[in-house]
């Protein structure tokens, strides 16, 4: 159960960053972020880190509304 919840959180990572990689990052080039960048990257993760916290309360949510399963 462990290793499928690392899974899990490594995947929402890695698509965190893809995805707030392309829409805030325009010259990779530079070796530092510029603060529009730095600022669209907070924003980014912060949005993506909230959907990701109320899909997991309304699945959470659902499962405990179903009845149990007929064994």
């Amino acid at each position: 159960m462990m290793v499928a919840e690392l899974k899990g959180v490594s995947d929402i990572m890695a698509r965190m960053q893809l995805s707030c990689y392309s829409k805030c990052i325009a010259n990779v080039k530079e070796e530092k972020l510029s603060v529009g960048e730095m600022s669209c990257v907070d924003r980014c993760v912060n949005k993506f880190m909230d959907v990701h916290q109320k899909v997991g309360v309304e699945l959470q949510n659902s499962m405990a509304q179903q009845p149990p399963a007929a064994e």
